[in-house]
């Protein structure tokens, strides 16, 4: 009211919004099974990180690559493994990641960069998720730009999220 008292003018209009304590509401909008009877919430329930990470076992080693290693190296590497990422260290740091169809486009490119360390043609790395995050939060993260999420699991050991396994936990 002082603020009306010395901004406002005569004809001016202020509106004052009271809202209440939700006291009235507690049956509802409080009440998850009511927000999902009436569509306001998801009702079902998503595998979060843990869940894919599990689903493999636990046990699948992380493979990644060393920023000095050539690029034709890291292509064979791929190839071998049946993989289409990788993440790039630098001792025991992730300092970068590598993508197939962004290294055909240096190779289109450039065929000379095959003789190149993958430092020279490496991405940023991929980010890292909560081992809490849920299916809908991952598969929002990978895009054209994050083609995996990287999760560390209660064991400080490093696990990669693909696009397959997102596709493999929709579908099991």
């Amino acid at each position: 009211m002082e603020y009306a008292r010395e901004s406002l003018k005569d004809g001016d209009l202020m509106v004052v919004v009271l809202p209440d304590h939700g006291t009235r509401y507690l049956a509802k909008i409080y009440n998850d099974a009511w927000m999902k009877d009436h569509g306001f919430l998801e009702s079902r329930d998503f595998a979060t990180a843990r869940d894919i990470i599990q689903t493999k076992n636990g046990s699948d080693r992380l493979l990644t690559i060393d920023k000095n290693i050539k690029v034709g190296e890291a292509v064979r590497k791929l190839t071998k493994e049946g993989i289409s990422q990788i993440p790039v260290t630098d001792g025991d740091q992730i300092v970068g990641s590598l993508v197939d169809s962004r290294m055909l486009s240096h190779l289109i490119e450039n065929p000379e960069i095959k003789d190149h360390p993958v430092s020279e043609v490496m991405d940023p790395p991929f980010k890292f998720v909560a081992l809490d995050n849920t299916l809908d939060t991952l598969s929002s993260l990978i895009d054209k730009e994050n083609k995996a999420l990287l999760v560390r699991d209660e064991h400080n050991g490093v696990h990669i999220i693909t696009q397959a396994d997102l596709l493999l936990a929709m579908t099991t």
